[in-house]
């Protein structure tokens, strides 16, 4: 597949995208969700070469969702580059769920604004010319035009969004003649992506905030090209927003031609009041407001939805096996399982765990397909564990995952999300549980798996989400029950000789004779990781920090089944950020108003009004701990500071804005470092195969 697209036919590569792309749109339809409209009704809205691209080849949708019906039926008028001139161009703002196309509705209108721009500028300066008919200089000045000035300027706030809506802008713009984009994100040096800049068309330009405002401070062809932009989309806002890119928002739109010789679209999930604020400033009072998401309603809430606050770490590991063993006697033919975790560290762990006890644990054995998705892979890996799982349409499949593969990537035919610890967001809950409402012809599921001390975040955090309690052994009979009626009706599904009743009862018994063998550094490591997760969100999980350190030492022996907790100094976790004041409200300002207390041998859930007298109260060594204090040899090997950063449980730091925010601090997190960028038309698809 690569070789034919080097050698310059894409068809196959991008028909494998467009017919996944394709898959996925047909399942947005749930019960209750609003009603399709086919795309034959929007055909005298768009220009052919777009209608063919959507209903034909590469994509070959037959209905359009509300959000894409609403703004393609805007069509031609939002892309019409003479209503600039009459000041009748008007800016927009769409509001939908994830999942729901959005990208397509802005797409669409970006690529035809693109071409009518071209052919309209070469045809008014030949006319002014007076040289109609000249086919040379027209070619010349449309040439000219591509080269030298930008289409539409995508904004997204992380690179995998990027990379997804390049490639779907590719696969788009497949019919029109000459049309590329450009993908520009941190992690290639800025000389390749220059070269390339100079040499190629720049007619879609997708970016992340963060590398783009640098270039345009320091590079003039950069600035020079960006300032004839056309059109603006600023896609995702709410997580833009959220993760701290307003001052480069505003810093890039500097650069920018004012409205209405500008035209800007804002797409958003929700309308927070960060995204009203920005709307009043980047949209013209007199913008279209296409607004789909639904009032008052859960997102995803149709998919049943369950919650474990499990009795203790020791029960993680077995519960979490229980209930892939329930996944796949629930759909005996396929399952498709996604895990998340919330760190690198634990994930890779935890891949380790779910392979080695998948033969002994699972209904369908050795023949479950186990895949790993995060930051510690290289690209390479990432798209070959990510091309593996997108593939598996029969038989039995884990993506064991960060949330490096939650926010951009679409997963069709998912039919179960498992999320392990609190998501570093709330939306991202949601955004998880998504990939399981996708799924094609079954109905998928989500299950959240919190340890005692993360009570906290479901009774704080989620209390609009409606997740139904599961308790440890309700699903033991559950799986018990299951298993007996298989094995009674001899299912055929699954090639083990052992009968289902034997296997799901011997779980626990294979995990422990499989922890003794675990490599103890890799516990360790995730033992700080874990750390540095935690420790600024006690705000969340609503327990005091030293409440969250001693649940997480609990885990090393409970769940991993070390002898004894890794040892961490006063130091070491005064380096971590124990005492900088750290809360949910992390990077957006201290809550100096908050008040802790150590005592590790109780958790805060088990001892609630509890109140020590004045005389038992001590003052942590922590405390008064100086951030600069040398660390204990007995510390864990990886810096603190590895482990703390502005984005450090927030999300994982190598989706920080560009690689550049990470400096020095890489050198002291392993791992090999990613391969550049794809940044023209055919490397962005290269790099999805």
């Amino acid at each position: 597949m690569i070789q034919k697209l080097r050698d310059g036919a894409p068809e196959e590569v991008g028909d494998f995208l467009a017919t996944e792309s394709s898959k996925t749109l047909r399942q947005k339809v749930r019960k209750g969700s609003p009603t399709m409209h086919p795309f034959a009704s929007l055909k005298q809205k768009l220009h052919q070469r777009s209608y063919e691209a959507i209903t034909v080849r590469p994509f070959r949708h037959t209905h359009a969702t509300e959000v894409q019906h609403r703004v393609l039926s805007l069509m031609p008028g939002l892309a019409d580059p003479g209503s600039e001139k009459s000041g009748n161009r008007k800016d927009l703002l769409i509001v939908s769920e994830k999942g729901t196309g959005k990208s397509l509705s802005f797409l669409i209108p970006a690529i035809e604004a693109r071409a009518q721009s071209i052919d309209f500028y070469a045809a008014e300066h030949i006319t002014a010319k007076g040289v109609v008919g000249n086919k040379s200089l027209e070619t010349q000045l449309k040439r000219e035009y591509a080269f030298s000035r930008v289409g539409t300027l995508i904004l997204s706030p992380t690179r995998e969004l990027a990379t997804t809506t390049a490639n779907e802008s590719i696969l788009l713009s497949r019919h029109h003649p000459g049309i590329e984009t450009r993908l520009f994100v941190g992690g290639v040096s800025k000389r390749i992506q220059l070269r390339d800049w100079v040499m190629g068309r720049k007619d879609i330009v997708v970016t992340t905030p963060g590398r783009l405002r640098d270039l345009l401070i320091t590079e003039p062809a950069v600035a020079d090209a960006v300032k004839h932009t056309r059109l603006l989309v600023i896609d995702d806002a709410e997580q833009l927003l959220e993760e701290g890119y307003r001052d480069d928002i505003d810093g890039i739109i500097k650069y920018l031609p004012p409205s209405p010789e500008r035209q800007t679209f804002v797409v958003t999930d929700t309308m927070s009041t960060a995204v009203q604020q920005l709307v009043k400033r980047v949209l013209d009072p007199d913008f279209i407001s296409v607004d789909v998401a639904p009032e008052n309603k859960s997102p995803h809430s149709d998919t049943p939805q369950f919650h474990t606050i499990l009795p203790s770490a020791e029960h993680q590991l077995p519960h979490l096996m229980k209930l892939l063993a329930h996944e796949q006697m629930k759909n005996p033919q396929r399952s498709k399982t996604i895990i998340y975790l919330p760190t690198t560290r634990m994930t890779q762990l935890f891949t380790t765990l779910v392979h080695e006890l998948r033969s002994s644990c699972l209904p369908a054995g050795e023949e479950t397909r186990v895949y790993s998705i995060h930051s510690m892979l290289s690209m390479l890996q990432r798209t070959q564990a990510l091309d593996g799982f997108l593939n598996e349409n029969s038989g039995h499949s884990i993506l064991v995952t960060t949330d490096l593969s939650s926010q951009t990537i679409q997963f069709p035919k998912t039919t179960r999300v498992i999320q392990i610890g609190i998501p570093s967001s709330d939306p991202l809950y949601f955004l998880r549980l998504g990939h399981a409402a996708r799924g094609s012809g079954t109905h998928g599921r989500g299950d959240l798996v919190l340890l005692p001390w993360e009570m906290g975040y479901l009774t704080w955090q989620l209390t609009h989400a409606p997740l139904e309690p599961l308790t440890v052994d309700e699903l033991d009979e559950e799986i018990k029950r299951r298993a007996g009626k298989l094995d009674h009706e001899k299912e055929a599904a699954f090639s083990s000789t052992n009968s289902l009743k034997s296997v799901v009862k011997g779980i626990p018994a294979a995990i422990k004779e499989l922890l003794p063998r675990l490599d103890e550094e890799s516990i360790r490591e995730t033992f700080v990781s874990l750390l540095g997760y935690y420790i600024p969100k006690s705000g969340e999980v609503r327990a005091q920090r030293p409440v969250l350190v001693q649940g997480v030492k609990d885990w090393t022996t409970q769940a991993c089944g070390l002898p004894h907790a890794p040892f961490v100094s006063d130091a070491f976790l005064a380096r971590l950020g124990m005492t900088d004041g750290r809360t949910k409200r992390f990077g957006k300002g201290e809550d100096g108003r908050r008040t802790e207390s150590f005592s590790p041998a109780r958790g805060v859930w088990e001892g609630r009004g509890r109140v020590a007298s004045r005389g038992e109260e001590r003052e942590p060594a922590w405390k008064s701990a100086d951030s600069s204090m040398a660390l204990d040899p007995r510390d864990p090997p990886t810096l603190p500071e590895a482990y703390k950063t502005d984005l450090y449980g927030k999300r994982d730091p190598t989706l920080a804005r560009d690689a550049e925010d990470l400096g020095k601090l890489e050198e002291n997190i392993k791992g090999r470092p990613e391969p550049p960028k794809p940044t023209t038309n055919r490397e962005v698809l290269e790099g999805w195969r």
